[in-house]
């Protein structure tokens, strides 16, 4: 939801929108610290919107204040709990060491063979090339960047976590749930332009097609 307002106030330039934003993206670390990644992916597309016009700046911090109430009241949890607004319960079990370049090394193959057998089937290709063409098209790089952006530091990060156990997908597939609906939807899109290029009767092919491969 937070992505669908952030698009949403991308191309309306409403401030409601970018409130909306705020408050949904910024729920998002308080969930699971680890999506903090996210911020990489839209800060990368605010700031493409705010070159391509600057006086977008007030929606910008309209969506960065709106932000800082879920995100805030996270930092005076922890405050409350461990004694300072930094300190997690990460923090006190060395968590954050549980992440190395060796683990990602190891785990990408693993990772890479789940999402693609019981993870996303055939929609981790058509995501992967609606990402690209999403990136690669004028019209749509901003979107395909803000995905973009998403996604791959969050895969890179889990990868390279400790925890992959071995022919067992389901509990390391769990972690990139959240960026599943985006691959999915950026597949949708390759789908959506494929039936806009065909005649009456073949779209009803497109969309059985895309039907029979969920």
């Amino acid at each position: 939801w937070g992505v669908f307002f952030l698009i949403t106030w991308g191309a309306r330039e409403e401030h409601r929108w970018a409130v909306l934003a705020g408050l949904f993206l910024g729920a998002i670390p308080t969930v699971r610290y680890a999506e903090a990644t996210y911020a990489l992916g839209i800060g990368l597309y605010l700031l493409m919107l705010l070159k391509q016009n600057p006086n977008r700046w007030r929606g910008v911090l309209f969506l960065t204040t709106a932000a800082a109430v879920p995100i805030m009241g996270l930092l005076v949890r922890n405050a409350m709990a461990f004694g300072a607004f930094w300190k997690t319960g990460y923090t006190l079990t060395s968590e954050q060491t549980a992440f190395s370049v060796s683990n990602l090394m190891a785990h990408a193959p693993l990772y890479l063979q789940n999402i693609q057998s019981d993870g996303l089937g055939c929609w981790a290709a058509f995501g992967l090339a609606g990402l690209l063409g999403l990136c690669g098209r004028r019209e749509t790089r901003q979107v395909g960047m803000l995905l973009t952006g998403i996604v791959l530091p969050s895969l890179l990060l889990y990868m390279a976590y400790y925890f992959a156990p071995e022919n067992m997908a389901a509990p390391t597939l769990r972690f990139l749930l959240p960026i599943f609906y985006i691959i999915v939807v950026a597949g949708v899109w390759i789908f959506k332009g494929a039936y806009d290029t065909q005649p009456q009767a073949m779209r009803l092919v497109v969309i059985g097609v895309m039907i029979l491969t969920v």
